[in-house]
């Protein structure tokens, strides 16, 4: 079942989908936020905010992430 961004609340008929959460992909509201970070995630924002610079500054997806801190370095033990 489809649910609204607080993870909880069944969409009604009337409410109208944007893009997924961009962290966990979780449905968003047309009205959501401009980050396209749900309730849950939103402490990411900073971190996508710093992502979307590295990004434009053209830096690779993977290289963008980590240097912002969205993804951990491989484990150099494994």
């Amino acid at each position: 079942m489809k649910t609204n961004n607080s993870h909880h609340q069944p969409l009604t008929k009337t409410e109208k989908l944007s893009e997924p959460c961009r962290h966990c992909g979780a449905d968003l509201l047309a009205d959501g936020e401009e980050s396209r970070l749900c309730d849950e995630c939103c402490w990411f924002a900073a971190d996508y905010h710093r992502y979307d610079k590295l990004r434009a500054e053209g830096h690779g997806v993977y290289q963008a992430k980590l240097m912002a801190g969205l993804i951990d370095p491989p484990d150099p033990d494994e």
